[in-house]
C-alpha cells in the first residue's frame, strides 16, 4: 500500500497566491514555481500575524499563540456589516 507524503500544515489563516494555482507543499519538497511565495495573514491582512511576528509556512505552526487549525469563527470581526 502506497502512503501519501505528509503535507506541510500551517495556520488556516496563512495565505499565499501561489497556493491557488499549485498543489500544496509536501514535507521535504521544493515549490514547483521559481516565483517566490509571498505570504500574508488572513486575520491581519498583512505580512505579520496578530502577535506581530512575520508570517510564512515555517513560522505559522501550532506552537504560535495566534495559530488556528480551522477558519471557523476566527475571521476579522466586522464592526459595521453595512460597509
Amino acid at each position: 500500500m502506497e502512503t501519501k507524503p505528509s503535507r506541510i500544515t500551517a495556520c488556516a489563516f496563512l495565505r499565499c497566491k501561489q497556493d491557488t494555482y499549485e498543489p500544496p507543499l509536501v514535507e521535504g519538497e521544493e515549490p514547483q514555481s521559481s516565483v517566490p511565495r509571498v505570504y500574508w495573514c488572513g486575520k491581519t491582512l498583512g505580512p505579520f500575524g496578530p502577535d506581530g511576528e512575520f508570517v510564512d509556512v515555517a513560522s505559522c505552526q501550532a506552537e504560535r499563540e495566534c495559530f488556528s487549525g480551522t477558519i471557523a469563527g476566527g475571521g476579522i470581526p466586522m464592526d459595521d456589516p453595512q460597509v
